[in-house]
């Protein structure tokens, strides 16, 4: 190539091809320069010249491939001067993008003019923001009031640090800086997404604010990640004794959904038998059931996602200690025909007697109550003694009253919950229908046919 033919005190080197000053590439026209936070960018014309074709081809494919080339380093000298120095590996100047392509001006066969470009990513090298180059903030609030919160950054290489590197140190307490007064649990993991050359990384992690207890920890348990607890409370109604006041048990189901950080605990086995008696106070405290028995749990882990799931079945009082009471009465009638057997060959030959009819009536009471340890109390059986009552003046006398039984049971709560101690009583009485007739000079009762009358006559108890 010729001695040049423009002197320029410039020269900018770029994937290891300078042009310009002191080198066989000619800088032509005015260069440009533009500067900012994020990125610096370059565009030249370079002119390429030479008489031998083959010196002249390998000169224009040395070029192209320099600036065609991503990420290498870029070197502006002034004279003795050095402008600029961007190099990949320090990161100073990251991720080169290049770009070139020929101009038909000045071009011939031996001569070549090429428009070259260069932008490079500038490290975020701002005081105080240790390598954060920008960030994006989300504040928002539920129809209960209860915030989230969610927080972006880009964070680029540093020094001798990689992009991710310097995100992993500094973006976790830069997020929880930003949170609002109160608590907060991760509702998005902490993640980083960052290049091929890891010179800008990108960091998110989401909060969600706490109003309870995640644990008997406290209110944030950092190895419980988004924990979920759903309290449902059944209350119904059962046929039971007018005016006895009894109360169905409440039935109180718990389910429980967490993950469970890895790193803290991979045990979820022990983790759930850690958690579980507090979840019985949660429910106790969300359902107004106190003391809740567990009748039945679930754990459900899933090893593979360290999430932990469970659910707790608990019975508790329904705001009496008489949780069922019922009685029944039955009618049993003769008609006071009795067949008797005749012994003259036909199998079904009988002769027909007129007995006294009889008409009886059984009282059966059960109670299902609270065991609190004490004997039976006046008025246990009150249903039934009314049914008695009406029934003697009816025309009723009691001919069998059944000591009442008396069975007692418990729930054991599964062992880490309040035991449930019932008492099962029942009694029962028959009670005949009679018209009785008094005989002078005996100290006994006698019944008289006539007296008694016929035993279909009406019955108003049961009319």
């Amino acid at each position: 190539m010729p001695a040049s033919v423009i002197t320029r005190a410039l020269a900018i080197t770029y994937g290891g091809v300078k042009v310009g000053t002191g080198t066989n590439y000619h800088l032509t026209n005015i260069h440009q320069f533009s500067q900012s936070y994020a990125e610096t960018s370059v565009t030249f014309d370079v002119l390429v010249q030479d008489d031998t074709a083959g010196t002249f081809v390998t000169q224009c494919n040395a070029l192209e491939a320099a600036y065609r080339t991503p990420n290498s380093d870029l070197k502006i000298e002034l004279g003795a001067s050095t402008h600029i120095d961007y190099t990949q590996s320090g990161n100073t100047g990251m991720n080169g993008v290049p770009a070139i392509a020929k101009l038909d001006e000045g071009s011939s066969n031996n001569s070549r003019v090429y428009r070259c470009s260069v932008t490079v990513q500038m490290p975020a090298d701002e005081t105080g923001k240790a390598g954060r180059q920008s960030s994006t903030v989300s504040l928002t609030a539920d129809a209960a009031g209860i915030q989230t919160l969610r927080v972006e950054a880009t964070y680029t290489g540093l020094g001798a640090s990689s992009a991710q590197t310097q995100a992993a140190a500094q973006f976790p307490t830069y997020a929880e800086g930003l949170q609002p007064a109160g608590t907060w649990d991760e509702s998005e993991s902490l993640s980083y997404v960052y290049d091929d050359e890891d010179k800008v990384c990108t960091a998110t992690v989401g909060y969600r604010q706490l109003i309870h207890n995640q644990s008997s920890a406290g209110a944030n348990d950092t190895s419980l990640i988004g924990e979920q607890i759903t309290v449902t409370v059944q209350r119904s109604t059962a046929q039971a004794d007018t005016g006895s006041g009894a109360k169905s048990m409440v039935q109180v189901t718990l389910q429980f959904s967490t993950a469970v950080l890895a790193s803290s605990s991979t045990d979820l086995k022990g983790k759930w038998e850690g958690i579980r008696s507090y979840l019985v106070t949660v429910a106790q405290n969300q359902s107004g059931v106190s003391p809740l028995t567990v009748v039945s749990e679930d754990p459900n882990p899933e090893p593979s996602n360290n999430r932990l799931n469970g659910t707790l079945t608990m019975i508790g009082s329904g705001g009496s200690s008489l949780i069922r009471a019922e009685t029944s009465v039955s009618t049993v009638q003769t008609t006071g025909e009795v067949l008797v057997p005749v012994a003259n060959g036909d199998a079904f030959a009988r002769d027909l007697h007129l007995a006294p009819q009889s008409r009886r009536l059984v009282v059966v009471s059960r109670i299902l109550e609270l065991d609190n340890g004490t004997a039976l109390a006046a008025g246990t059986f009150r249903a039934l003694e009314d049914v008695v009552k009406k029934a003697k003046s009816a025309g009723y006398r009691e001919v069998e009253t059944g000591v009442p039984s008396d069975k007692r049971f418990e729930h054991l709560g599964l062992g880490f919950s309040a035991p449930l101690r019932l008492r099962a009583r029942q009694k029962r009485v028959v009670m005949e229908f009679a018209r009785i007739a008094s005989t002078a000079g005996g100290s006994g009762v006698t019944r008289t046919r006539g007296a008694a009358g016929s035993a279909s006559s009406t019955n108003t108890f049961l009319s």
